[in-house]
């Protein structure tokens, strides 16, 4: 197909293109104006030939003019971008100035190409205003968290102390009446205190736990290479296992993780696993995953799960066998806050007296 020729481009064309005249003495004088431009400018082409820039844009000349000369002074390419006010209303134009030389190589004027860039400036300016109040929103989000987590920690704090000290005194006391009062209390009144001391050692317990969870959010993530089959191997032998459970962990695993944060993974995981097996006649756990997609599984073969109640497995205090295994309800729940620090995921798969699998990333795979 044939190129259009020039002629046709500069009629077509939706940029404003005109041809400018220099002169020592007066304003630059239009000496050529394509149909896009005159309709810029309000008039028809032949009515801004022969006019000079100061005729035609008035005050606002000076600047065009200023550039043209610049053109024409340095034989190069001069571009800007301003606002201009015409006729047909205010728009922000790219302009492009090009001088014209003669075959003598004298400069005798300047070609102009200005592009309305009106609607992407107004982009632009929304999307700078959009970002401001963005930002501006995150600071106040980020404000109301900071305030948030202090409380948090006036929180634990008071878990710590207030409410810790009353609860070990009733844990105490119990225990010396028993002790010391035991026959002035009949079978069910001592049976009575038991409950009482095992409560309270039980609340004891959660409050750590409860502790050990918001600890997570705070510590700040210490990332290294972890050899996770070591580290398996290295939780497992601190677990009091007996001789009956057999453990396995697939040979060159290895992430990139916070020791600290993987060790607790591992710990609750394993440690859950070892407990929930302890009914089966040959109990087993494995340590398995794929370390290029950063994925990690522990696999027992125990009591399992209703898989209806996956979901709620990872929730606090949501426990599936709380009438035959003795627990907190934390673990889980502090599994998924530490791979979620990692920018990973958790979940679990099983059956009813099938066993189960609890799986975790540690992030997107690299």
């Amino acid at each position: 197909m044939p190129a259009l020729p020039y002629e046709a481009i500069y009629e077509l064309t939706s940029d404003a293109v005109y041809e400018l005249e220099l002169h020592d003495d007066r304003s630059p004088v239009f000496v050529r104006v394509n149909p896009a431009a005159a309709r810029q400018l309000g008039r028809a082409s032949r009515e801004v030939v022969g006019l000079s820039l100061a005729e035609v844009l008035g005050e606002q000349a000076g600047d065009t003019e200023r550039r043209a000369r610049e053109c024409a002074r340095t034989r190069a390419m001069v571009k800007a971008t301003r606002a201009v006010r015409l006729p047909t209303g205010d728009a922000i134009f790219e302009t492009t100035l090009v001088p014209r030389v003669d075959d003598e190589g004298r400069v005798f004027g300047v070609l102009g190409v200005a592009r309305d860039v009106t609607d992407r400036a107004d982009a632009e300016r929304a999307l700078r205003e959009a970002n401001a109040e963005l930002e501006r929103r995150v600071e106040e989000r980020t404000a109301e968290l900071r305030a948030t987590v202090t409380a948090l920690e006036s929180f634990c704090y008071s878990v710590s102390h207030d409410l810790r000290t009353p609860l070990r005194a009733i844990d105490g006391f119990s225990r010396a009446l028993l002790e010391d009062h035991r026959s002035a209390l009949d079978a069910k009144g001592q049976d009575y205190l038991d409950r009482v001391c095992r409560a309270a050692r039980r609340m004891d317990a959660i409050i750590d736990a409860l502790l050990a969870l918001s600890r997570l959010d705070r510590a700040e993530l210490e990332l290294a290479r972890v050899d996770v089959t070591a580290l398996g191997r290295e939780v497992w032998t601190d677990l009091d296992h007996g001789p009956r459970t057999t453990f396995d962990a697939s040979p060159g695993l290895v992430a990139e993780a916070d020791p600290r944060l993987l060790r607790v993974v591992l710990e609750n995981l394993l440690g859950n696993a070892l407990k929930f097996t302890r009914d089966a006649s040959t109990p087993r756990v494995e340590l398995g995953g794929d370390s290029a997609r950063r994925h990690f599984w522990v696999r027992d073969n125990g009591v399992g799960f209703d898989p209806r109640h996956a979901a709620r497995l990872f929730q606090p205090f949501q426990r599936v066998h709380a009438d035959r295994f003795p627990g907190e309800g934390i673990g889980l729940a502090t599994v998924l806050r530490a791979v979620t620090r990692h920018g990973g995921r958790a979940w679990a798969e099983g059956a009813v007296d099938a066993g189960a699998t609890f799986h975790f990333t540690l992030g997107s795979a690299a």
